[in-house]
């Protein structure tokens, strides 16, 4: 994650210095992650919003979750590697709240990644042994 992000960093960095909105950010980290990982089994999609064929929802609300960028295997969750949502600067509670969700068992991600484009900061999320999700912040 750490190289695509600095991948996207030097070849995009004029979309860095004219503040461009994160969804135009989010598109292009997901075209290097695609030539990095997509492949017959794993596909780089984004905001992506179904679960199988159903609508992704999470909570007891019953919250829609439209992600920014999911790296996983379509129609299924034998593959769900990660899910980032993305902000330019500051993520919201409803941010990390979706990718807990999302690393939980229904939805089975390995990783859960908030992404901050701005200030270089990320959290990555994962179940530990004990089926606990933690999380450790690092710079990019």
């Amino acid at each position: 994650m750490s190289k695509t992000f600095q991948r996207l960093k030097k070849r995009d960095s004029y979309l860095f210095d004219i503040n461009i909105h994160e969804d135009a950010l989010s598109n292009r980290l997901a075209g290097y992650l695609r030539d990095e990982l997509e492949s017959e089994l794993i596909s780089v999609d984004t905001e992506y919003n179904r679960h199988g064929d159903q609508l992704k929802k999470y909570g007891l609300e019953g919250r829609s979750a439209v992600v920014d960028i999911v790296v996983h295997s379509r129609g299924n969750d034998d593959l769900n590697l990660f899910a980032i949502e993305s902000k330019k600067i500051n993520a919201s509670q409803d941010d990390y709240n979706k990718i807990n969700a999302l690393v939980d068992h229904e939805f089975n991600y390995r990783f859960g990644v908030v992404l901050e484009y701005f200030s270089g900061r990320a959290e990555i999320f994962r179940r530990n042994e004990n089926g606990l999700i933690v999380s450790e912040e690092i710079r990019l």
